[in-house]
């Protein structure tokens, strides 16, 4: 994991883990962290990547079909015949949203999943943002 690798002990994410984005990655720092990402640029493993698979599986389960969507405010598109779900995955712990979630929320097929455990929390955008809190603020150039 991460956060073991003595070569990244540094890393200013985990001095303040709730500071703004974007927080500095040296040249040394990105060379490590890149052998932990998959193809698509994204963590291939912890406990985001252990969330979106429960979900991937639970509604394989029951017959939809389940795509990454790494770019698109949301994490997996599933497929039911005619109906089209924008599935945002966390676990338990790590219910935090960004811009392009928040803005993908006002979409009706749009959902929050919550995975504690095996079991699938589920929040539809409105449901999501009337929990919502912010928690950092962009404060633009004058």
């Amino acid at each position: 994991m991460l956060f073991e690798d003595p070569r990244l002990h540094s890393l200013e994410i985990y001095k303040t883990p709730l500071a703004g984005n974007p927080q500095r990655v040296t040249a040394d720092q990105l060379a490590v962290i890149g052998r932990y990402l998959d193809h698509h640029g994204t963590a291939a493993y912890g406990p985001i990547t252990q969330a979106r698979a429960v979900v991937t599986g639970a509604y394989r389960s029951r017959g939809w079909q389940v795509e990454r969507a790494t770019t698109a405010g949301w994490d997996l598109t599933c497929r039911h015949g005619a109906q089209v779900l924008r599935i945002v995955t966390r676990p338990f712990h790590e219910t935090i949203l960004g811009r392009d979630e928040v803005a993908a929320a006002a979409d009706p097929g749009w959902r929050l999943i919550v995975v504690d455990g095996l079991d699938l929390i589920e929040f539809d955008g409105p449901q999501a943002l009337d929990h919502a809190e912010p928690i950092t603020y962009r404060i633009p150039p004058p």
